[in-house]
């Protein structure tokens, strides 16, 4: 318990330090301006990733921990305020765009029947 209290102390500490140096060197009109459209981005992406997860004809579990839940934990981290949950949460929503989706097999197999001549 203390060491997740300690990583939870050190994140917020490095997340004030993040913002305060943001602001410094951009300003805060840009950080607000940050703030919403990563939440906004957040939002589209939560959105899109619950109503995926609705989508019974998919039933592949792999399939659904690689992009639904992807898609799920960077809407909620680009909607929580601050320039490290914004990161991480970036690099999630990417994670989820670039993964290979699985190949469907349909069942069928080609294959080419030749007569006992060899044509």
């Amino acid at each position: 318990m203390p060491f997740v209290f300690v990583l939870g102390v050190f994140y917020l500490v490095v997340e004030v330090v993040l913002i305060v140096r943001v602001v410094q060197d951009f300003g805060l009109l840009i950080f607000l301006l940050e703030v919403v459209l990563s939440a906004l981005l957040g939002g589209g992406a939560l959105l899109k990733g619950s109503l995926k997860a609705l989508d019974l004809r998919e039933r592949d579990p792999l399939k659904w921990m690689e992009g639904v839940f992807l898609r799920t934990i960077g809407g909620l981290l680009l909607i929580l305020p601050g320039v490290l949950c914004d990161v991480f949460g970036l690099l999630a929503l990417l994670a989820a765009w670039l993964r290979k989706p699985p190949q469907k097999d349909d069942g069928i197999i080609d294959v080419e029947v030749l007569d006992k001549d060899g044509r």
